[in-house]
């Protein structure tokens, strides 16, 4: 026997409209899909993935993925299962600014140069300090390590110089 398993998020799907007016519909219309789409179109911010032909450029088909497997109840009946999804994970996320004054109970952060400017160790800071603990958060990729060595601005590092002369820390023995 086998049965096939149609998750509830293809059984109504409400398409963005972000190929061109004559490619979708409204995104306030509602698509009945009797089966899964052969695939979607994501557009892509940041990718560095290569433009494929006939697609603009940050736009990516996302295809179904299927996967089969066999289940056995107690009473010696075996089912073959087909489970069929979209590999896509929804997540939510905000910038830095946003984050300010909340704890978060598990959060992934990304380090990662943003392309409409630098990262700042004041940005980082406020990002790797909004959760519980360090067990909690993750990074999302590799960063320059630089953020955390070199001072963040000249001047700053320059009054902070004339500061510690004015103000000695005293040394307790």
């Amino acid at each position: 026997m086998c049965r096939y398993f149609n998750p509830p998020f293809f059984q109504s799907f409400q398409p963005m409209n972000c190929c061109g007016p004559q490619s979708f519909p409204t995104a306030t219309e509602t698509v009945q899909l009797h089966y899964p789409p052969v695939y979607i179109l994501v557009h892509m911010l940041r990718t560095k993935a290569n433009t494929l032909e006939g697609l603009e450029s940050g736009i990516l088909p996302i295809t179904p993925l299927t996967k089969t497997f066999s289940v056995a109840t107690s009473g010696s009946q075996k089912f073959t299962v087909t489970h069929q999804q979209l590999p896509i994970t929804p997540a939510y996320a905000f910038t830095d600014y946003c984050s300010q004054a909340q704890t978060i109970n598990h959060c992934i952060v990304d380090l990662a140069t943003p392309s409409s400017g630098q990262l700042t160790p004041f940005n980082t800071y406020v990002a790797l300090s909004r959760s519980h603990d360090r067990d909690s958060i993750w990074l999302l990729c590799e960063f320059n390590e630089k953020l955390f060595t070199h001072h963040p601005c000249e001047h700053l590092r320059q009054e902070d110089e004339w500061l510690s002369s004015c103000f000695p820390l005293e040394h307790q023995g």
